[in-house]
């Protein structure tokens, strides 16, 4: 069984503020660096003809965090909506933070790894749900019913099923498959059950992402 201090959330994804204001500010200097160098070579034209601006084109480390925070509300919509338990809102916008302190929003689209990461973490709850109901001896059929497929998933936020199985890889490729993740609401557990919610609730009205 994991625990804590051997975890490789302490291990890896752990940081003091002054560790993370570094890591956020080294990851959005290099996209911005990026970003600099594809407008410059001229290989994207504008659209509307306006010629480059580096204040308005790239963003700044205060921009990239009100996106993401932004995407995060987002993302719990998403969880109300479909009625996922609290430890897929944990597992999930965990894996939305640490992707976004590892690579700036100037990189990957926050919308298309919002979703993934709602959808992952409804896969990992799945793996750890059926380890445990296979240790019970639960039928198989009541871990199936919790499973949410990435079409029942983009179909009822309205999104394209490629904009969740393209993200995925990236994803874990950052995340570098590490996805054990101990939500803070765990130590409350004993003291306040969480209420058994299913994982896949199909008369929810859906929110707009």
């Amino acid at each position: 069984m994991a625990n804590y201090p051997d975890s490789t959330q302490r291990r890896n994804w752990t940081f003091d503020a002054a560790t993370l204001h570094t890591k956020s500010r080294s990851k959005n200097q290099l996209a911005r660096e990026k970003v600099l160098a594809f407008k410059k070579s001229g290989d994207e034209q504008p659209v509307d003809g306006a010629p480059f601006d580096e204040e308005q084109d790239v963003l700044t480390m205060d921009e990239e965090a009100t996106l993401c925070k932004f995407y995060e509300v987002k993302l719990k919509e998403v969880c109300s909506a479909f009625q996922f338990p609290h430890k897929v809102f944990g597992t999930a916008i965990t894996y939305f933070k640490r992707f976004f302190k590892t690579v700036s929003v100037m990189e990957y689209d926050p919308k298309a790894i919002m979703l993934t990461s709602v959808y992952l973490a409804c896969k990992y709850a799945l793996y750890s749900s059926a380890n445990r109901r296979a240790a019970k001896e639960m039928e198989k059929d009541l871990i199936e019913e919790n499973y949410v497929s990435s079409e029942e998933f983009t179909k009822g936020v309205k999104q394209p099923v490629l904009t969740v199985l393209n993200s995925e890889l990236p994803l874990l490729n950052v995340l570098n498959f590490d996805l054990v993740v101990f939500a803070p609401y765990r130590p409350l557990q004993a003291r306040a059950p969480e209420p058994s919610h299913a994982l896949y609730a199909p008369h929810i009205p859906w929110p707009t992402v």
